[in-house]
């Protein structure tokens, strides 16, 4: 049945790749083995992360949403709360030419 593990089955590999990217360094053994390195640092990472996130409200008490904001609001809302933040590059004022 659909199911059950064919004998050239690999471990992870469930044939869910609708992005390519399996092969984006190239379809050659040295290729797929860096990007599951890859995938396996990214997971790993992910997993301390999360880590941390628990301990920081087992800790604080205080939800991770108020800790770090940043991280729960829209990535253009940020860029645009970061340009905002950041001192002007050069002044406008025409006497300081």
């Amino acid at each position: 049945g659909f199911w059950t593990l064919k004998s050239e089955y690999e471990n992870g590999d469930l044939g869910f790749d609708p992005l390519n990217l399996y092969t984006a360094l190239g379809e050659t053994p040295r290729g797929k083995f860096l990007m599951e390195t890859a995938e396996l640092k990214n997971g790993r990472t992910a997993m301390v992360a999360i880590t941390i996130f628990v301990l920081e409200e087992f800790f604080t008490g205080k939800p991770v949403v108020d800790l770090t904001p940043i991280f729960f609001e829209p990535l253009p809302k940020v860029v645009e709360d970061l340009m905002f933040a950041a001192p002007p590059l050069y002044s406008l004022d025409p006497t300081q030419f």
